[in-house]
C-alpha cells in the first residue's frame, strides 16, 4: 500500500516481498525490547501488590501496562515494516508520533 500510494517508483510484488521479509529481524528485535518493557512493568506492579490497599491500584496499573503494551506492539511493528528502523530508534520513533495524541491513541487501542 505504502508503495502504490506514496513511493515515486512503482516496485514488483516479488520486490516488495522480499524487502519485508529482509525487514523482518528488525521487528523482531523491537518486538523482543517491547516483551522485555512489559515484563519489567508487570514485576514493577507486581511488587505493589505486596502491600495491602496499593494492590489494588496495582491491578488497574496492570490493564494499563498490557494495553500500553498492545498499541506499541502494534506501532512498531507497522514502523519496522514500512521504515526499516528497528531497536530503540523504532520506540523512540514511535513515541515521538504519538507524543500529542498518546491519550487519543491509547484510548483507540482500549476500545
Amino acid at each position: 500500500m505504502k508503495n502504490q500510494l506514496f513511493d515515486e517508483e512503482n516496485r514488483s510484488f516479488g520486490r516488495n516481498f522480499y524487502m519485508g521479509v529482509r525487514m523482518w529481524p528488525r521487528g523482531a528485535l523491537t518486538l523482543i525490547l517491547i516483551m522485555i518493557e512489559l515484563i519489567i512493568g508487570i514485576i514493577g506492579s507486581a511488587m505493589l501488590m505486596i502491600i495491602p490497599l496499593i494492590g489494588l491500584i496495582s491491578i488497574a496499573l496492570l490493564l494499563a501496562i498490557v494495553f500500553i503494551f498492545q498499541m506499541n506492539f502494534s506501532l512498531c511493528s507497522a514502523a519496522a515494516a514500512t521504515r526499516g528502523m528497528f531497536g530503540f530508534n523504532n520506540l523512540r520513533f514511535v513515541r515521538i508520533l504519538n507524543m500529542r495524541y498518546y491519550g487519543q491513541t491509547l484510548g483507540m487501542f482500549v476500545i
